[in-house]
């Protein structure tokens, strides 16, 4: 599997021009890892092959939601924090360079200098995720299979597309 982490930029000590003390700087926006960093870096992971995703310790199903809600990150309403683990099950031979050579694996590594934000990919061996929770569909359902059993030289009569009369 592979590993990324990834977190938002330290906050730099400054001098305050009044009184010549050190005090915290505040990190800005550009600094501050967002849900759409998240979903970025997650989207890459599966592009390059990965067969499971997780991020901060919650495995990511197909109804998963990655979302900010003010300062907070939150997949599936369950806050993470910032350094993110995002761990991707797959072989490391073909997923780490798949998704090193991403666009987005590209664009976190130039963040770190310009914006100091931290980011680092590794190969990791015996990767274990927890299990996905079964989605709670409330509007859908499975499409139940045909009942229908078609004889040989028999097939539906074509319907005309496009709502024409």
């Amino acid at each position: 599997g592979v590993a990324v982490v990834v977190g938002d930029a330290s906050a730099t000590d400054q001098v305050d021009p009044n009184t010549g003390q050190r005090v915290p700087a505040s990190v800005d926006d550009n600094g501050r890892i967002q849900d759409r960093d998240l979903q970025s870096l997650v989207n890459a992971l599966w592009a390059a092959g990965a067969e499971a995703v997780s991020v901060g310790g919650q495995r990511l199903a197909p109804t998963t939601t990655i979302r900010g809600a003010g300062e907070a990150i939150l997949v599936d309403l369950r806050p993470v924090q910032s350094p993110y683990t995002l761990a991707a099950v797959g072989d490391p031979a073909t997923l780490l360079p798949r998704f090193a050579d991403s666009e987005a694996a590209r664009r976190f590594q130039s963040y770190t200098g310009l914006y100091g934000i931290q980011f680092t990919v590794r190969a990791a061996k015996d990767l274990q995720l927890p299990a996905a929770t079964d989605p709670d569909l409330r509007y859908a359902s499975p499409v139940p299979p045909p009942t229908t059993v078609s004889t040989p030289g028999s097939a539906p009569a074509p319907r005309p597309s496009g709502g024409g009369r």
